[in-house]
């Protein structure tokens, strides 16, 4: 086969016991030529200097080859995958200026648009039931608004303001959601956010990943995902988070490349708001509102300009969120004015708190925000 510049990127994506910075000293010696490289053997490799391991050598001699490529590409079609390199213009323009940007993405879906405001979205994967309503509050809120919106898919937080943020997007002039993975861009992880894998392989969103199809992640591949996540974004924003909160890193990955970072304030007796609150007496934004992070992107908004009442509402949704919307009501009371069944008044309950619609008091009962 014709080879072309963009395949012998893609041999050196597949090289996954390669840390990035290593395959970046093996193409400082070819003039950061990837096809040069190509026809270098390990053996070449060594002879300069380079220290490889014994599955570094096996793994670089196994898939030096045209047909190891060719069967890359085979993958890739299976599997409704792209990829492009950091030699395209299609490759995104905010990782070129990110410390060890990744040689190149696969994605499933599409890439962000680079002309289009975008926010990361970070928190605890054990977050509270306040950290998911407001996660998909501030997904869905700043989708509606024109930006896009980046996370890792994880459970908790990540996965409930993508899940918000795809709720958004059928809107005019709305953004889209795009996930960054640790492992394959085929491979769904957690499995319990499947549905959202799917919705975000499809209509503007996308799935992106630096490793190969294929690819299960390591543990230590998190971390490591995490600067794709702070490159791909204007400004950070930290729903929950505990004080040793492994969305930190990410944090730190953004304040490196110079980006603004947001945090919701909580109450110092939650164990689940330290994390934010040591972020905000350091110096982090204080994120109260959509409006806060969109003055802060240059999109002219008025306050309160994102009704809630956009929201769709289902028949016994819109019969609660009456009843509690001009006062503190307890679900004792709704309970005897609904005539809903316990079970059935506290699923509903539910769905208006992930829509952000309601919240729990403190001292008991629900009301409308």
């Amino acid at each position: 086969m014709t080879m072309e510049k963009k395949w012998f990127y893609l041999w050196l994506s597949h090289l996954y016991y390669f840390p990035n910075s290593l395959i970046r000293s093996m193409l400082s010696l070819c003039e950061n030529d990837p096809e040069a490289l190509f026809s270098l053997s390990s053996q070449d490799l060594q002879a300069q200097g380079l220290l490889l391991n014994l599955a570094q050598i096996s793994q670089y001699d196994a898939l030096r080859n045209e047909t190891a490529i060719a069967n890359m590409l085979t993958v890739l079609e299976k599997q409704e995958i792209c990829y492009v390199s950091e030699a395209e213009d299609a490759y995104p323009e905010r990782l070129h200026s990110i410390p060890d940007p990744p040689l190149g993405l696969f994605y499933k879906g599409d890439l962000p648009d680079q002309k289009i405001p975008s926010c990361a979205i970070i928190g605890s994967r054990t977050c509270t039931s306040y950290g998911k309503e407001t996660a998909y509050f501030f997904g869905r809120e700043l989708c509606a608004g024109g930006v896009n919106v980046i996370s890792g898919m994880a459970s908790g937080v990540d996965g409930y303001s993508q899940r918000g943020a795809v709720s958004a997007a059928a809107r005019p002039s709305a953004g889209r959601s795009y996930a960054v993975l640790a492992g394959g861009a085929d491979h769904c992880y957690p499995r319990e956010n499947v549905g959202l894998y799917r919705d975000l392989s499809v209509n503007g969103h996308g799935v992106i990943s630096e490793k190969p199809p294929l690819y299960q992640s390591l543990p230590r591949d998190f971390p490591i995902r995490n600067r794709i996540i702070a490159g791909l974004c204007d400004v950070l924003l930290v729903i929950e988070a505990a004080e040793n909160s492994g969305s930190l890193i990410t944090v730190n990955q953004a304040l490196s490349q110079g980006k603004e970072v947001f945090a919701l304030p909580g109450r110092i007796t939650d164990r689940m708001a330290r994390g934010c609150n040591e972020l905000l007496k350091n110096g982090a934004q204080v994120l109260t509102c959509p409006e806060d992070v969109l003055q802060y992107l240059g999109i002219a908004v008025k306050k309160d300009t994102l009704k809630k009442s956009s929201v769709s509402l289902t028949k016994k949704e819109k019969i609660i969120y009456d009843l509690v919307k001009n006062d503190v009501t307890l679900i004792e009371e709704l309970l005897v004015k609904s005539a809903f069944s316990l079970s059935e008044l506290q699923a509903v309950l539910l769905q208006l708190e992930i829509k952000g619609l309601i919240k729990k008091e403190p001292l008991g009962g629900y009301l409308a925000l």
